[in-house]
């Protein structure tokens, strides 16, 4: 009787120290930082889900959760993490190689059972998605297979629309990142480092 008292406290003890899942903002947090509230919990929420799936290995859910600290609470955080993600995202968002293009055209053909485009072809392709990184290609290549209609390769603006409103996304969270970032050095410099 006594061990099963015993186990079922220390379990009990176990799940109340344990930090709620999915919810990066209410045990992160550095000396001198505060709670968020529920709204601001859900501001933040919201702020990860408009992150890129690009970027979702090298931004971190926490992280986010200091770019919202440093912007709308003027709190310090490190500015460390903010400096390795910002050169990990841009070099995400280099322009892709020829083999890059050709592998995604190669995958939308083998899967629509169709031929590649010859060298010509290639090249028009080539021409109109070199700005791209190279990352956003598997998303594309997802979103043709499951949306496009006809078993043959799309025109290239049906890439280009899908491609743009992507790429646009990524420059928009990396404004953001950089703004955060900027703001977080600022607040070290004139409040002393963490």
């Amino acid at each position: 009787m006594k061990e099963k008292e015993i186990s079922s406290s220390t379990t009990t003890q176990q799940k109340e120290g344990q930090p709620e899942v999915g919810n990066p903002c209410l045990s992160f947090g550095f000396v001198g930082q505060s709670s968020l509230g529920q709204s601001q919990i859900e501001h933040v929420q919201h702020m990860i889900r408009l992150r890129p799936p690009l970027f979702e290995n090298d931004v971190s859910e926490s992280l986010i959760c200091q770019m919202y600290r440093v912007n709308f609470l003027k709190e310090k955080v490190k500015t460390s993490e903010f400096t390795v993600a910002v050169a990990k995202c841009e070099d995400l968002l280099k322009p892709c190689a020829v083999s890059d293009v050709q592998i995604m055209l190669e995958t939308i053909c083998s899967t629509f059972s169709c031929s590649a485009p010859e060298e010509l072809g290639l090249k028009t392709y080539w021409e109109l998605l070199k700005k791209y990184p190279a990352g956003l290609f598997p998303y594309v290549t997802l979103h043709i297979c499951a949306t496009y209609k006809y078993p043959r390769l799309p025109m290239p603006m049906e890439f280009l629309t899908y491609l743009d409103e992507e790429y646009a996304k990524c420059h928009r969270f990396m404004h953001d990142l950089k703004n955060a970032g900027a703001w977080a050095l600022q607040l070290e410099q004139t409040q002393g480092k963490i």
